[in-house]
């Protein structure tokens, strides 16, 4: 739950940067990034859920750690990237996409088994 919340607020970078960009590759990355937090929370919830948590207690927690997080992220990351030079604006912008063709193209795995 730990590591979700800490990608989930690295992902609020990457939106700042990406609505730093324009608003229309915002709107790109952002509804990429949905889909991807519904999926990382519903993991999360299913993963605290078989740790002993309460149904209650884990579904509170997964929203906070794949939620909360990205908007904290942006909130925390935007004051400082809306005043980068457009050069480095740049170079982030492609190591943000990067890694988030990085994490859409690694099979996920299960049990120490690659995906089938």
């Amino acid at each position: 739950m730990i590591g979700i919340g800490f990608h989930s607020l690295i992902d609020g970078f990457v939106y700042s940067i990406t609505f730093t960009v324009s608003i229309f590759t915002g709107v790109l990355a952002a509804t990429g990034m949905v889909l991807q937090e519904f999926s990382e929370g519903i993991i999360t919830y299913l993963l605290l859920l078989r740790g002993g948590f309460s149904e209650r207690l884990s579904l509170i927690l997964a929203f906070h750690a794949a939620s909360i997080s990205t908007p904290v992220g942006m909130l925390i990351s935007y004051p400082y990237i809306s005043h980068i030079d457009k050069p480095l604006l740049g170079t982030l912008l492609s190591l943000s996409a990067d890694a988030l063709v990085y994490v859409g193209a690694t099979p996920a795995t299960t049990g120490g088994k690659g995906a089938s």
